[in-house]
């Protein structure tokens, strides 16, 4: 029997973190220290991950996080094969899901323009289905910001520092 993952705000959220990293592993690699610290809490919490299993690293500016875990990274790989049918919806899933993947490696320009770098084309489409438009290659700026923002606000460690 194929085992799914219970899903909740957090459970979407790590999911958007992992769509986000190498997918070899559960890591993280960031220089903001809340978004580690987020990672961590959210792992620990929502499956019972001790934090000895955490392999925690400080390079320079940058915080490496990485989880050896097979079988928690198969039900994640899993929830992703059916993303599309999970994020589909304008609720608190998605919206956790996409802030986590802003938070990661999103921003705003110099100008006030909202991006977000290697926007993965399946995640692009299913914006597109929450009328949420968005163009470029490497870098995705949203075409409608204030229905991103209204999206992700909830849950986004960074949309606020981004909005004012």
């Amino acid at each position: 029997m194929v085992q799914k993952l219970k899903l909740n705000p957090n459970r979407c959220y790590l999911l958007g973190l992992y769509e986000c990293g190498s997918k070899d592993l559960i890591n993280l690699k960031t220089s903001d220290d809340e978004l580690a610290e987020k990672f961590i809490k959210l792992l620990t919490s929502e499956f019972e991950i001790k934090p000895g299993k955490l392999h925690i690293e400080k390079k320079e500016n940058l915080n490496v996080i990485t989880l050896y875990n097979s079988k928690l990274k198969k039900l994640f790989d899993r929830s992703l094969e059916r993303k599309s049918f999970i994020f589909k919806y304008l609720n608190e899933y998605s919206s956790a899901y996409f802030a986590a993947i802003f938070d990661y490696n999103g921003g705003r320009t110099s100008n006030g323009r909202i991006y977000i770098n290697r926007l993965d084309a399946g995640d692009s489409l299913l914006l597109e289905k929450l009328n949420i438009h968005s163009n470029g290659k490497s870098k995705s700026f949203m075409l409608n910001p204030n229905l991103f923002i209204a999206l992700i606000k909830g849950y986004s460690l960074k949309v606020a520092r981004v909005i004012h």
